[in-house]
């Protein structure tokens, strides 16, 4: 074995990059694919073997599948009718457990870092068998475990929630991050007595119930106040919920932790049609929110920000999700509001057609902003004087993403203007028409240097017909652009729209050499 594999921190570097897979998903085949390189790494040697088992077993997606590596003649499993949906075994002990079953488990369990429950579960575990694990636990069964997200919805385990949630497993693990989705009245108890427990580590936590009533949120928020006085560490809180009011209800009676500082408000108004009432309420105190994320139809969003949300002096950033509704309303809401301090906006909308760029103009307001992104879909295509119209005035700009499904009208002309309107923007991600035809009555003269500080641009929808008109005219105007991408998922790009941009680059890299190699032949002539 080489000599640099004997240090334990570059083994573990080696593993972490293994086990490391983007896929937001939970795409079964390349999960499966790390999981058989780990088991392949950990049985190499000895100095791969704890590292890659830290890594193997760090998350969990299925708990029954943990516990098969008990000793095979221990447990058996069978398949299950037609009863429980989504499930294809029982999990269960044929015989008594034994301290030597229970300390080869306990080898696994400590590594367990997230912890998913619910979710994506194949197994039933059968309580028996679980209890029986469970009198060898303690007061820790994972006493690792960070991150927990359960979902109530999943019938394989209803007999299992309670054991597992309001038994000795969680008494001592501290969580950080907590996700409890598709609750209901009848969970309320489980859910208190494990919010109850992490209270002073909890840092992070999600609520996702909309089939529970105003009324129910209310009895929640009421029995979860004392834990609520003391969860000093808390600092994002994510409630998706009905209705407003039942978020507003909520927020006052849970009370908002000193520590805050994300706040995510989802609703789903436009999914039952119901009308929102415009009645005033006493505010919400939010102090220390410095980034807040609102989803819902355009009436909701207008009625919280106008009738209860503060004024936020400490708020940088604003997402916002249109899910259907009058347009305009929400953004001169949040303008009229949260323009003093805001400093970063993300702006979606949902189910829009027939929309105009000219409906942005509220962002005017926000004279801070140094980051712009907006997705409007089925927005008619924009021209090079609304291009530059939407960020005018802005002048602090260091980035900006415009994304519409149409093909844009806007020409080399309007990104011109736009880098000369946005003199500090670095990262651009927007289509331009960049065609011979297009940009015809535009000389060579006309397009000269236009920023110096951009280095990025992400040309997704762009139009070009010609890869050395647009190289030679990109190159004259952003000199210092070192960083052309055309998708955020290549996979999905034209094999000759890619072999195009390709070229671009290809050029642009030869022009920006060009170009050095030049300034550095005239300073020596000057010397």
């Amino acid at each position: 074995m080489h000599s640099c594999l004997r240090t334990p921190e570059i083994v573990t570097t080696i593993c972490s990059l293994v086990a490391y897979v983007e896929d937001p998903l939970w795409n079964p085949n390349s999960t499966r694919l790390k999981n058989r390189s780990l088991y392949a790494l950990a049985r190499t040697c000895k100095a791969f073997e704890e590292p890659a088992l830290d890594e193997l077993y760090c998350e969990v997606r299925c708990i029954g599948q943990l516990f098969m590596c008990l000793p095979r003649s221990l447990w058996m499993t069978h398949v299950l009718g037609k009863k429980c949906e989504g499930a294809s075994k029982v999990f269960q002990f044929q015989r008594k457990m034994t301290r030597n079953d229970w300390e080869i488990l306990a080898k696994y369990l400590p590594r367990v870092r997230r912890l998913v429950i619910g979710i994506n579960d194949t197994v039933r575990i059968d309580p028996i068998a679980f209890a029986a694990i469970q009198s060898h636990c303690g007061d820790a069964l994972f006493p690792r475990l960070h991150d927990l997200s359960i979902s109530f919805k999943c019938e394989l385990h209803d007999d299992l929630y309670p054991l597992l949630l309001s038994g000795p497993c969680f008494r001592a693990t501290a969580l950080h991050t907590l996700l409890i989705q598709d609750m209901s009245p009848q969970s309320f108890s489980l859910v208190i007595s494990l919010i109850h427990h992490s209270r002073e580590t909890l840092q992070s936590l999600l609520i996702d119930s909309y089939s529970t009533k105003a009324h129910g949120w209310e009895e929640l928020s009421d029995r979860l106040r004392v834990s609520a006085q003391q969860m000093l560490r808390l600092t994002s809180l994510d409630l998706r919920i009905p209705d407003t009011s039942a978020q507003r209800a909520f927020l006052s009676t849970f009370g908002v932790p000193p520590s805050l500082e994300h706040l995510t408000l989802e609703t789903c108004h436009y999914r039952s049609g119901r009308p929102v009432p415009a009645t005033p309420a006493p505010t919400i105190p939010l102090r220390k929110v410095t980034s807040l994320e609102l989803r819902g139809d355009s009436s909701t969003i207008e009625n919280a920000v106008r009738h209860w949300l503060p004024d936020m002096d400490s708020l940088t950033s604003l997402r916002v999700q249109l899910d259907g509704g009058k347009r305009g309303p929400p953004l001169i809401a949040l303008a009229e509001k949260f323009h003093k301090t805001t400093k970063s906006i993300h702006l979606t909308y949902h189910e829009y057609t027939n929309m105009y760029i000219s409906m942005l103009h509220p962002l005017f307001q926000f004279r801070s902003l140094t980051e712009l992104h907006v997705f409007m879909g089925e927005v008619n295509p924009f021209t090079n004087d609304e291009l530059v119209c939407l960020v005018k005035g802005l002048p602090l700009l260091e980035r900006f993403s415009l994304e519409t499904v149409f093909l844009p009208e806007a020409t080399l002309r309007g990104l011109g203007q736009l880098l000369q309107a946005c003199p500090q923007l670095k990262h651009l991600k927007t289509g331009i028409d960049i065609t011979e035809a297009s940009n015809a009555d535009y000389g060579l003269s006309t397009l000269g240097l236009c920023s110096l500080a951009l280095t990025s641009w992400q040309v997704s929808g762009s139009m070009i017909d010609s890869v050395e008109f647009a190289a030679r005219h990109i190159s004259r105007m952003v000199p210092h652009l070192h960083k052309l991408t055309w998708s955020d998922e290549p996979c999905n790009v034209a094999k000759e729209e890619e072999l195009e941009w390709e070229r671009v680059n290809a050029l642009l890299a030869f022009h920006r050499k060009a170009s050095q190699e030049y300034q550095i032949a005239v300073k020596g002539i000057v010397v």
